[in-house]
């Protein structure tokens, strides 16, 4: 069986379309952040001046051992084009993942110390997605003299 792929053409000017047509219906949507996800317990939602964006919701969240994670939310009745954009999100998470536990010790010393975020959860509903990533504070790569060249 042919392994299709989330984000097709087809499937972007399908989401485009009824976006555009039926976006208004997903903005007056509430995100409702669910109370735990993979042990880690809800702690506060991020409002629009920690985070500017208009099209997804933010909170954190932290298990036992205080270690915090990023939760990421579309929510919505239509799937628009930002709702393949974060099921590809999470593909590609679990790709990067997946590939760097494998291969730990073959990547170049200089390039160990970027970090990626784990993949630490998903939840996928009729008019919701999720993404709870490990949250990691510092400093993005483009902005670090380290890197910049």
């Amino acid at each position: 069986m042919k392994n299709k792929g989330h984000l097709t053409i087809s499937t972007i000017v399908k989401a485009l379309i009824l976006g555009k047509m039926f976006g208004i219906l997903n903005k007056k949507l509430e995100a409702e952040f669910p109370l735990e996800i993979a042990g880690y317990k809800f702690q506060k939602s991020l409002g629009k001046r920690e985070i500017k964006s208009r099209i997804f919701s933010f909170a954190i969240y932290e298990n036992k051992k205080h270690e915090k994670g990023l939760a990421k939310m579309w929510k919505g009745n239509v799937k628009d084009y930002m709702y393949y954009t974060l099921l590809n999100e999470i593909v590609v998470c679990k790709t990067l993942n997946k590939v760097l536990k494998r291969e730990s010790r073959s990547i170049h010393q200089e390039l160990r110390d970027i970090k990626v975020p784990k993949l630490l959860g998903t939840i996928h509903s009729k008019k919701s997605l999720l993404l709870l990533t490990e949250y990691i504070d510092g400093i993005p790569a483009d902005r670090s003299d380290k890197y910049s060249k």
